[in-house]
């Protein structure tokens, strides 16, 4: 399971920084377990 530190980790490997403008279209699916579901995810992108 991934947790919202090892998804923001993911995220700034990609290149994101706190305070870029980003879209997402996401497939929790293709994601993967996360924790705290699409709300774990929206967090670690905030």
């Amino acid at each position: 399971m991934r947790s919202k530190a090892t998804l923001t980790a993911d995220l700034r490997r990609l290149g994101l920084r706190p305070g870029d403008l980003v879209m997402v279209h996401a497939s929790l699916k293709a994601l993967g377990p996360a924790e705290g579901g699409g709300a774990g995810v929206a967090l670690a992108l905030l």
